[in-house]
């Protein structure tokens, strides 16, 4: 298979940009196949309202992967002539890799005792603000490249360990 990573990135210290509204708020809006929101919300220890909120004072570094979706979405035509645009898109064909290799660059460059966090927006984490403060904008709506980030609290370091937990589940497809 093809490596569709297109960029590897970890930030120099930024301060944390909250949302402005509550993230339940945002987890409770409905996508495709899912009329209430996030099936996750509520019921997974990373989501809210169970997720630890960032008082919002935090300073972070991110570690983010970006990821070719637009061409794994061709290859994965190619392979399947069937598919729909919406089925070789879906998260279930390319999250899993990506959160594995944002878990691999994060662990080349720190050791086990740094706590990385994938859901940050659950925690009130303005994702897309960051990333465009650390240099790197995202598009909200996805046509050819989504993003895997995670955030690394360096003031406290003493949040729960979500990196394993957080990325071995399977999320929404951001955008």
């Amino acid at each position: 298979m093809t490596n569709f990573i297109t960029k590897r990135i970890l930030s120099e210290p930024v301060r944390l940009i909250m949302l402005d509204q509550p993230p339940a708020a945002l987890c409770a809006l409905p996508y495709p196949g899912h009329p209430k929101g996030c099936p996750n919300l509520g019921k997974a220890a990373r989501c809210p309202p169970n997720a630890p909120m960032y008082k919002g004072s935090e300073t972070v570094r991110i570690a983010a992967i970006q990821y070719n979706l637009a061409a794994r979405a061709e290859e994965l035509k190619e392979d399947n002539p069937h598919f729909t645009n919406r089925q070789s898109r879906c998260c279930l064909y390319w999250q899993g890799t990506v959160r594995k290799a944002l878990r691999e660059h994060i662990r080349e460059h720190y050791d086990q005792k740094h706590q990385w966090e994938g859901t940050s927006e659950a925690r009130g984490a303005n994702v897309f603000a960051m990333m465009e403060a650390a240099g790197y904008p995202m598009d909200r709506k996805v046509e050819n490249y989504v993003w895997k980030v995670a955030f690394n609290d360096i003031e406290s370091n003493a949040q729960p360990d979500f990196l394993n937990s957080a990325f071995s589940q399977t999320e929404k497809a951001e955008g």
